[in-house]
């Protein structure tokens, strides 16, 4: 069951708003001058405003009988029989977080962008739907996190139709089975917490965007519980009429796992996938690569100077080609050392360098300005040295002492640096690793060689030449130039990375853990657009024309791979990792992930335990570059992790290693080769400029298979279920377990009277008795061979056999024949064992062609089915040593019968291209895999995070262990794949009821709901659901939920939608509040929601009401109606009020907008459709003129139903912003507070306003008068001089020098003339300081007849502008 935070009532907890009623007070442009003019600082003038509108001790005339209200002690009044002295205990302190507060706060500025005229972009998808598979869980109930609520309740007011919500699940589990030629998915995906009202329909259930009643019904078991059950197992019964996939073989619980017997058929022994999630090291890979010698270069442009260029400007622009297109740049970062390569406990050492301008060390090279063969004038190096920084500072910052690190395949921590400040360009810094797992490891000593880059060479042959002037462009280093500079390609050396493990611990023994995980995995390239660059003819023929090319843009994304190993040791064994590798020949023994979208792709990996154990799995991430270093790894193979799998079956691999089986869905035998690791858009020109080099790649079946199966189903390596020896406890005697034979006689006659076998702890046969043996046996010892225990429930679960042995040395212990020995077998499954051959391959029956010299390695693996067809599997894989020539991509090939395999014809077959292709005139070589980019245009997802999350752990285990699934609606499916559906996307269904709720507006039983205040009444008082255990029932006010409950439905507030993430319950009741035109308040400890608007008796709205003199109704408990009260309900004036506060808002938050509002039309059992709507003030009434105002939208989506919601609160947000323009606060006596309450309205008559700040001023210390207006005669004024406590009152003559002079270095304000009269909105009490109460209110402007001025207009849509879509 989720919880809320525990400390959601905590002063600074998360119930505790961080938001004021009021906001921050800024200073206006000549209050700033003022500052300016004496030296002031904010604070220091904030505090003279404070101190002039506070009362100074002189009273106005009229006040003599109204109490002197100051910050002292608070007495007790004596009036009549009735002390007033304890009233401070009845005032409700309290807050309201109103809609008000809500909408003035301030919005983020839209950004704007612009373009260029270029050739054409290269501009690819930026929107991507999420892809899931059969073995993947879109989104999981997080254990720990909140479980999803559903609110919902779909009804027609009014002839209209509002409400109902479609639902994405979160899957608890999943498991794909293989059913002969069809696969089928089992999962189970929770919708919401608590009971459901009724059940979705089957009609609305959909996978992806597709509803599910478009498949074949007979292909789908749909069941659904709605959270009533005790035992909240799905079991047949809550099966869907409508689906009719047929499942009569099933007992009366689906969602069990069958265990394959050996015979094929399921087998009545069930187990379960009991769904879970690893709460530490979930996230993997490597990240933040750090260069090692490697280089930067400049984005590419395509640099050409026009016909009839003058000769010194045409050299500028070859040299601006030579640094731009060809020159190479040391970032001057690598690993300068290391004591012992990369073995254990060697130390490594790592410099990112710096240094003074004149030592050249920490910048780039740089040539006279008058050597034009070698240098760049007139272009600098500034840029290349500003980017190049840039980056050490990035290294600098990814490196911290205790931290791990890859470096290469070894893995280090830091465990010292140089110095603790930063590094910047003037200076160097060191980094020492100690390697903590042994690995290859590149280092090259000193760097200098790496830092003295670019160097030209003197040839001519490598040279432009303009009226005999030479300009040098062949970099040392680079090809064809042998000389090693230390100046890396980021493909060809090892780098330093951040390292992230993932490990999963088993949390009990299990058969087989199910690790699935989601990866984000892909590459971005904004660049020029490479491809479309005219050959070397075209660009002539363009300069001959005096034409200017420019490249066009390429903003896209591209492919990518990512690796890891997997390995294993089991929970409190050797502390050694074991990898588990797959023995395929010429593979590599990682796992890769490729993408090529921003969008997660889920993978999972399911490893069968040798043993019922518990294991411990770690996912050891491993860098790219130990492919393309010396290409080394080229042509050798990965596990090739691909789930989401178009083909007509789901492509499930598997492999042994070291005792365990691995299946994944994906391709076990993928052949990393230059073209799949090369992405085309970096190639210079034409990426397509191919040909066929004739060697055979891939050879599959015409589904796209490498593998075969006699009875036509999915591929998997036939297995049974056998006795499989122990060989921990063959002739087993080291516990003193004994098997015995034993006879007893008749105590009466001391004849024979029985005979038995034991299997016991203790030779002695003093204790720890197992039991007898469940197979009879003749008398006497000798008949020990056929002596068997069979137990079910030792070893945790898993069905064992314990058997009497002798052995071959001693035949007996303690050479007594009576006493046996012990041999343990375990009931497990045994894979069928393989043949392997390498068999040369043939044309197709019928078909002929060129190629010749191809061969494959050939496994076979054969079972014996008593009464019934053998099972024979075959897979195969190109020799990588036998690829063939002359072969054509349309050849059509196949296997000969070898052994037990009877070969297959019309294989299809995929011919390698040509690599130069793809290799040549290529910026970015190797980028797939590549752990370093010399591009910023080319942003790797392993650049700022690791690539891979573990997202969920499946613990298969025994029926018995089974997971229950209390108060949770949720739903189960079983569906079986077919030619128009191969993924399992997000299913979702359409709820036109959601949970049950306490019924507030007729009292009757719990039902389902829309209405907010019903909604927050559960979540405040239900500790199923919400705060139930933390807040309850005594703490809500609930007369008032009610109030507004039926507000909200008179109104046609509704509220349909989710909660599926942890929320601050204050927080969210607020803002939700708001949007249902309601105020929040904690009113003495109690929570309520409260109409934010006048309504009449009816719940209506009341448009036209006076506030000064106008009565809203009083409701007693049940709602009828008792009385009116008055709406102000205290009046405030100088006299009974300190400390007067008024704050302003910002010009920005005062800016009129057009509100454009998001909301849902509905469409039962469908998909919603979001609509939008402009709604925009008329210019009569604050709106532009020329309708230029911003755009602010409110995204009210993700509940609003209802298009008159949408539009009243538009039209309320826009009178809001341009009406209320200011809030305040003051303290007064308990007694001035009584009865008033967050929400309700009072009056301040007050001659100390904002608006007097106008008429502040300063006196300089030369007694020059810095004021807005032109002050004349004899002012009365207050007066203060900083540094002092008080502020005086006294008289100036701005026509007298001396009288100015007299108050030099001082600070004043004009006394006011004039009194104001406003009404505000009460939306905070709270205690002050000396026992008096602080009140904070909002601005609630009236027009001439004393109506709100937020309401007018909007009723009648008179004031607005309103444009839908």
């Amino acid at each position: 069951m989720a919880k809320l935070p525990q400390n959601i009532r905590k002063p600074g907890g998360e119930l505790v708003s961080h938001k004021r009623p009021y906001g921050r007070r800024l200073l206006l442009p000549t209050e700033i001058e003022l500052c300016n003019a004496l030296g002031l600082s904010e604070d220091e003038y904030w505090y003279f405003e404070d101190k002039r509108i506070t009362y100074d001790g002189s009273r106005p005339k009229g006040y003599e009988l109204i109490p002197d209200i100051r910050a002292a002690e608070v007495m007790a009044i004596k009036i009549g029989t009735t002390t007033i002295g304890a009233i401070t205990t009845k005032i409700a302190v309290a807050a309201a977080l109103t809609a008000i507060g809500y909408l003035l706060s301030p919005k983020p500025k839209a950004m704007k962008a612009g373009g260029s005229q270029q050739t054409e972009d290269a501009i690819g998808n930026k929107k991507f739907a999420p892809q899931f598979s059969f073995n993947s869980l879109q989104e999981l109930a997080v254990l720990g996190s909140i479980v999803p609520l559903v609110f919902a309740n779909r009804r027609t007011e009014g002839g209209v139709t509002y409400g109902g919500v479609r639902v994405n699940s979160q899957l608890l589990w999943s498991q794909l089975l293989s059913l002969g030629k069809l696969q089928q998915l089992k999962a189970m995906a929770l919708f919401s917490l608590g009971k459901i009202q009724g059940k979705p329909d089957y009609e609305g259930y959909a996978i992806g965007d597709m509803l599910l009643n478009s498949y074949n019904n007979s292909k789908v078991a749909l069941y659904f519980s709605d959270g009533s059950q005790s035992n909240n197992r799905l079991d047949i019964n809550d099966k869907y009429s409508e689906s009719k996939l047929d499942e009569s073989i099933l007992s009366s619980d689906p969602f069990s796992i069958e265990a394959p017997s050996e015979s094929g058929d399921p087998t009545t022994s069930k187990a379960t996938s009991s769904t879970r999630n690893p709460s530490t090291q979930t996230v993997f890979g490597l990240y933040a690569p750090m260069p090692n010698c490697n280089y930067y270069r400049l984005p590419y442009q395509l640099i050409r100077s026009p016909r009839g260029t003058q000769n010194p400007a045409a050299r500028d622009t070859l040299r601006k080609r030579k640094k731009v297109e060809i020159a190479k740049w040391p970032i001057r970062a690598g690993v300068s050392t290391t004591t012992n390569a990369g073995n254990l406990n060697s130390e490594i050492g790592y410099q990112v360098l710096g240094g003074p301008k004149e030592s050249q060390i920490g910048r780039q090279n740089v040539y006279p300005d008058t050597d034009e063969e070698f240098g760049y004038t007139p272009h600098g190096v500034e840029d290349i040295d500003t980017a190049t920084s840039s980056i050490r500072e990035t290294i600098d910052v990814n490196i911290a002492k205790g931290e791990s690190y890859m470096i290469g395949t070894a893995v280090a921590k830091c465990y010292d640096i140089t110095e603790s400040t930063p590094w910047n360009i003037e200076k160097s810094k060191h980094y020492h690793f100690k390697v903590t797992e042994p690995g290859s490891v590149d280092a090259f000593g000193n760097l200098g060689i790496h830092c003295d880059n670019p160097r030209w060479e003197h040839d001519d042959n490598k040279a432009w030449e303009i009226n005999g002037r030479k300009i040098y462009y062949q970099q040392r280093g680079v090809p064809p130039n042998t000389e090693s500079r230390q100046l890396l390609d980021g493909y060809n050396i090892y780098l330093i990375q951040r390292l992230a493990f993932g490990t999963v611990t088993n949390s009990r023994s299990c058969w087989i853990t199910e690790i699935g995980f989601k990866s984000k995995v892909f590459k971005q390239i904004s660049f020029a657009n490479v491809n479309s660059q005219p050959n070397e003819e075209a660009l002539d023929r363009a300069w001959n024309d005096r034409t200017q090319i420019q490249l066009g843009q390429m903003d896209l994304f591209a492919s990518r791979m990512s690796f890891f190993k997997l390995q294993v040791r089991e929970v409190g064994g050797d502390s050694n990792w074991l990898d588990l590798n797959n023995t395929l020949g010429n593979h590599t023994g990682l796992f890769a992930v490729r993408g090529n979208t921003p969008e997660a792709q889920y993978n999972s990996i399911s490893i069968a335990h040798p043993d019922r154990k518990q294991y411990e799995y770690r996912f050891k991430p491993y860098p790219g570059n130990y492919i393309t270093k010396n290409q080394s790894k080229i042509g050798q193979r990965v596990n090739l992790l691909s789930a989401s799998n178009n083909e007509e079956h789901q492509d499930i691999e598997t492999f042994s290693s070291n005792g365990f089986v691995i299946r994944f869905a994906g391709d076990e035998g993928y052949t990393l080769s230059t073209s799949n690791l090369n992405n085309t858009e970096w190639k210079l020109g034409d990426p397509d400029e191919t040909y066929y080099t004739g060697k055979v790649e891939t050879l599959k079946t015409s589904s796209g298979l490498n593998k075969w199966m006699s009875n036509g189903g999915a591929f998997q390596i036939p297995s049974s279920q056998e006795w499989v020896l122990d060989p921990s406890m063959t002739d087993y005697y080291a516990a003193n377990r004994v098997i015995f034979y034993t006879e007893w006689t008749d105590p009466a006659t001391g004849a024979y009277a029985g005979h038995g076998w034991g299997l016991w702890f203790d030779i002695s046969r003093d204790s720890g008795y197992w039991g007898t043996a469940t197979t009879g046996t003749p008398r006497g010892a000798g008949y020990w061979p056929n002596v068997t225990f069979f137990n079910d429930w030792i070893n945790d679960g898993v069905t064992s056999k314990f058997v009497a042995s002798q052995n071959a040395s001693d035949g007996h212990p303690n050479n007594d024949p009576t006493k046996f020995y012990i041999d343990k077998y375990d009931y497990k499954t045994v894979l069928a064992p393989s043949q392997k051959y390498s068999v040369a391959v043939q044309y197709a029956t019928g078909t002929s062609g060129g190629g010749s010299g191809l061969k494959v390695d050939l496994e076979v693996w054969k079972k014996t089915v008593t009464g019934g067809d053998d099972l024979v599997a075959a897979r195969w894989t190109i020799d990588a040593d036998n690829m063939g020539t002359g072969y054509h991509p349309d050849d059509k090939l196949k296997i000969p019968a070898t052994g037990d395999f009877p070969g297959i014809d019309s294989l299809v077959i995929n011919v390698e291209q040509k690599t130069e292709t793809i290799l040549n005139d290529n910026l970015n070589p190797y980028d797939v895999v590549a752990d370093w980019t010399p591009y910023e245009g080319d942003r790797c997802s392993h650049q700022d995070g690791p690539e891979h999350e573990i997202c969920f752990v499946n613990e298969i285990t025994t029926l018995s262990e089974a997971v229950q699934y209390s108060d949770l609606s949720y739903a189960g499916i079983r569906l079986n794949s077919s030619k128009e559906w191969t993924n399992f996307t997000q299913l979702s269904a359409y709820f036109k009821k959601g949970i049950k709720v306490k019924d507030l507006v007729s009292g009757g039983s719990d039902a389902a709901t829309n209405l907010f205040p019903e909604i927050a009444y559960a979540l405040l008082t239900d500790s199923n659901l919400g705060a139930g255990d933390l807040v309850g029932a005594d703490s809500v006010e609930l007369k008032d939920m009610k109030i507004a409950a039926n507000y909200c439905k008179k109104n046609r507030y509704f509220w349909d939608g989710t909660i599926t993430e942890k929320i601050n319950l204050r927080d969210f009741l607020h803002r939700h509040a708001g949007y249902c035109l309601l105020d929040f308040t904690i009113i003495g400890g109690k929570f309520s929601l409260v109409p934010t608007l006048p309504f009449n008796d009816d719940f209506s709205i009341n448009h036209g009401v006076n506030i000064a003199t106008g009565k809203k109704p009083i409701f007693n408990d049940n709602l009828t109606k008792i009385g009116d009260e008055n709406y102000v309900k205290a009046l405030f004036t100088d006299g009974n009020i300190a400390d007067l506060k008024v704050s302003f808002l910002s010009p920005e938050e005062r800016q009129i907008f057009k509100a454009n509002v998001l909301y849902r039309k509905e469409k039962a059992n469908g998909f919603p459709e979001t609509l939008s709507m402009l709604v925009s003030l008329l210019p009569a009434y604050g709106g532009s003129a020329t309708g230029d105002d911003p755009i602010e939208t409110f995204d009210l989506s993700g509940f609003c139903t209802s298009e008159s919601q949408a539009l009243d609160f538009a039209m309320f947000a826009l009178k809001t912003r341009k009406e209320v323009d200011h809030g305040l606060s003051f303290n007064t006596a308990p007694q001035y507070v009584v009865g008033l309450v967050p929400g309700d309205y009072f009056r301040l008559v007050s001659e100390a306003t904002h608006t007097s700040r106008f008429r502040n001023g300063a006196i300089t210390p030369d007694g020059k008068v810095v004021s807005m207006e032109n002050l004349t005669g004899t002012q009365s004024v207050y007066v203060w001089k900083p540094g002092t406590e008080n502020v005086e009152t006294t008289s100036i003559n701005f026509d007298s020098p001396s009288s100015i002079q007299a108050h030099a270095g001082k600070l004043f304000t004009v006394k006011n003339t004039t009194t104001e009269n406003r009404i505000y909105k009460v939306e905070s009490l709270s205690y002050a300081e000396d026992g008096l109460i602080e009140v904070s209110g909002s601005h609630a402007p009236v027009n001439a007849s004393d109506q709100l001025t937020v309401l007018q207009g909007w009723d009648t849509n008179t004031h607005f502008k309103i444009e839908r879509n």
